[in-house]
């Protein structure tokens, strides 16, 4: 698993700890991928996230992309 994944893995669980979603298989629902992706990518499979699956994370969950690329501290854009 590269920086990226861990950083959206990070972000999820900030996602459901505040209780804006209440478990993996919804987060992976809310961006359109399957819950055996998000499995896979957990696993270390050979999977990762893709610019799509980022650019859909940001835009449902207002996720900064700055920080999935390492470039920022700062998880949401408000």
């Amino acid at each position: 698993m590269d920086e990226i994944d861990l950083r959206i893995f990070d972000f999820i669980e900030l996602l459901k700890q505040t209780k804006v979603v209440t478990s993996d298989n919804q987060f992976a629902s809310e961006i359109g991928i399957t819950r055996q992706k998000l499995s896979g990518i957990r696993n270390r499979e050979d999977r990762h996230f893709t610019v799509e699956d980022i650019h859909r994370i940001c835009k449902r969950f207002k996720g900064n992309p700055s920080y999935f690329y390492g470039f920022d501290n700062k998880k949401i854009l408000i």
